[in-house]
């Protein structure tokens, strides 16, 4: 999905823009789903806290790697 003219004026005006909804419930499920599959991989692209938790995933847009990701590489291109 691309910005309109409007979305793209009120972003060079305001510096940010809001989209209230611009995932479908489906898409939130992918990616959710896709999240939690990255989640799981010990690589060092998975930063984790020290509880184990997830911090953050790197490299999720890349077309090779442990954390690559088809649904987020989709996701950037749009």
């Amino acid at each position: 999905m691309r910005m309109t003219e409007d979305e793209l004026a009120q972003y060079r005006r305001d510096g940010y823009i809001v989209f209230p909804v611009r995932f479908s419930p489906a898409e939130i499920a992918i990616l959710r789903n896709e999240t939690a599959r990255l989640s799981a991989i010990e690589a060092d692209t998975v930063i984790r806290e020290r509880t184990g938790g997830v911090r953050s995933i790197f490299r999720v847009h890349e077309e090779d790697g442990a954390t690559r990701s088809a649904a987020f590489r989709a996701l950037v291109r749009t």
